[in-house]
Parts: C-alpha cells; sequence; structure tokens
C-alpha cells in the first residue's frame, strides 16, 4: 500500500484554525489495473474506437472494455495482440509503471520478535511508539 497525507478538516481553536492532518493508506492499483489504463490511453492517442481495436487485436470488443476497465485480468496472448494492433512493443505497455517495492521481511521479523518478547505491560507502550513514528508525531 501506499501512503499519502492528506488534510482531513479544519479544527477551531481558540478563534484559530488549524489544519489537522492524518496518514491514509491508499491501495495500489493492480498491475492489471494500469496496464488497462495504458491500453485505453494509447487507444485514444491513436484515435481508435474500441471496437477498431479489438477488431485488429482479433479480441472482443466486450473483452477489451473489460481489460481497460479493470474489470478482468489480462492474458498474455490478449496483451501481445493488442501491442501489436496498437503497434507497439508489449514493454510500452508498462512504461511509467513503478515498481514495487520489495517487502522487507528481515525488518518485520525483528519487529515481530521484539513484540513477541517484550513483557506483556510493555506491548501497548511500543505500538503507540511505533503508530507515532509512523505518523510523524
Amino acid at each position: 500500500m501506499s501512503s499519502y497525507s492528506i488534510a482531513i478538516y479544519a479544527v477551531h481553536r481558540g478563534g484559530a484554525a488549524c489544519l489537522q492532518w492524518t496518514r491514509v493508506e491508499v491501495p495500489r492499483p493492480s498491475i492489471h489495473a494500469l496496464v488497462g489504463r495504458r491500453i485505453r490511453e494509447q487507444r485514444k492517442a491513436r484515435r481508435l474506437t474500441q471496437g477498431q481495436l479489438a477488431s485488429a487485436a482479433a479480441i472482443d470488443t466486450s473483452h477489451l472494455s473489460r481489460i481497460e476497465n479493470n474489470r478482468t485480468q489480462i492474458g498474455l496472448n490478449a496483451l501481445e495482440r493488442i501491442a501489436d494492433a496498437l503497434g507497439l512493443p508489449v514493454a510500452e505497455l508498462f512504461r511509467g509503471i513503478p515498481p514495487r517495492k520489495p517487502a522487507d521481511h528481515g525488518l518485520d521479523r525483528a519487529v515481530s520478535s521484539i513484540l513477541r518478547d517484550a513483557p506483556p505491560r510493555k506491548r501497548g507502550m511500543i505500538l503507540r511508539v511505533l503508530k507515532s513514528i509512523v505518523r510523524g508525531d
């Protein structure tokens, strides 16, 4: 997940307004959603309708619509046919998609180990400190 700081609401304290900020976890779009968007962008840039591109790629128009709108997962054969119909290498449909950050399982294990080994009365405090650090308090 990606994390973004966004303003949620204004709070009036003693006649002065201040903004409250919070960190909200926003799920990253799936690779299928991102590729579907990229296909739509490339199709529109070429002024093609879904029907025209679907016909050139030898797929159903409804299937292309589902791909572009992330209602189905695109298969490799369809991906290759769509790229060919657009006159693009397949890799071009992945351009601009940021790489995912690899999970740091070692860090996850270290934090879990600290929590597991801590006395029960200190676990809550440790979690509050970690949350405070993550929120930037």
